[in-house]
């Protein structure tokens, strides 16, 4: 695998085209995902919005991610059912294109019932662990 990160690497550095090099970034984000290297593959779909932002697919990615590891990044039901709410804001912004995900996610997340038995309210702050690090507020 490092053998051929150095090949898209080089492939992507004399590439001047930017949709053509956004392949390149997307496809190596691709290999990364796959491989279970989830915060090199974020660091790279992040990459290709920059050379492609009317694309949406690395959000849905990004999202697909973290719903993915829901179940790795909490400490219990509430937290790791909250790495949704992670989801639904990266599906949000695919757009159009994220309306079915961010639907999806939004049913997994913690519900009003969920959110009362934990003393929280909306706006309220949850650190998410693991390779996602994120803050996100209680909707």
């Amino acid at each position: 695998m490092s053998e051929a990160n150095k090949y898209y690497t080089q492939a992507e550095s004399l590439e001047t085209d930017p949709i053509k090099k956004w392949k390149f970034v997307y496809a190596r984000a691709d290999k990364n995902r796959k491989a279970g290297r989830l915060g090199k593959a974020r660091q790279l779909y992040r990459e290709a919005l920059k050379l492609n932002p009317s694309n949406k697919n690395p959000y849905l990615r990004i999202a697909g991610m973290y719903a993915s590891s829901a179940n790795k990044c909490g400490s219990d039901a509430f937290n790791k059912r909250a790495v949704y709410w992670a989801a639904v804001n990266e599906a949000a912004k695919a757009g159009s294109s994220g309306s079915a995900a961010v639907r999806r996610y939004k049913a997994l997340a913690p519900d009003k019932t969920m959110i009362f038995s934990k003393s929280m309210k909306s706006g309220d702050p949850i650190k998410i662990g693991c390779w996602i690090g994120l803050t996100v507020r209680v909707p």
